[in-house]
């Protein structure tokens, strides 16, 4: 997929985007390492069970309430309390809407590793011959 050639998100905050767009699922951002997408399931909706085999996808709850099934994990996510949660490569999983009556919107990320893990720098420094952001 190309680049868009907008980045929706650097202009409005995460939030604001996500709630903007009432799709089931909308591409904002596609570079050649990582997407970024909101989401909205309706009540009782569901995105099917599948597997990224080589990318891990980030999950942020906005507004609403999720079930994740991930492998043999459920983990339940609420945009009141714990409101994240990534899915490793090669994890089968899928995600629910258990509301009744309430839409969920998520903002999820497909993405590669980049820095080593673990990994923090508390200054400005070159870290593994690149360049951090801290340095920018």
């Amino acid at each position: 997929m190309d680049e868009c050639d907008i980045d929706e998100i650097g202009e409005r905050s995460l939030e604001r985007v996500t709630l903007n767009h009432n799709e089931f699922n909308h591409v904002l951002l596609t570079t050649k390492y990582t997407q970024q997408t909101t989401k909205m399931l309706r009540p009782g909706e569901s995105i099917p069970q599948e597997i990224h085999d080589n990318a891990d996808q980030f999950f942020y709850l906005v507004i609403g309430e999720v079930v994740i099934y991930d492998n043999e994990r459920i983990v339940h996510l609420r945009s009141d309390k714990k409101n994240n949660y990534t899915v490793r490569a090669g994890h089968s999983h899928k995600v629910v809407n258990p509301s009744p009556t309430d839409e969920a919107y998520i903002f999820s990320i497909y993405a590669g590793a980049y820095h080593p893990h673990p990994s923090a720098c508390e200054t400005k420094r070159y870290v593994g011959g690149s360049v951090t952001l801290d340095m920018l």
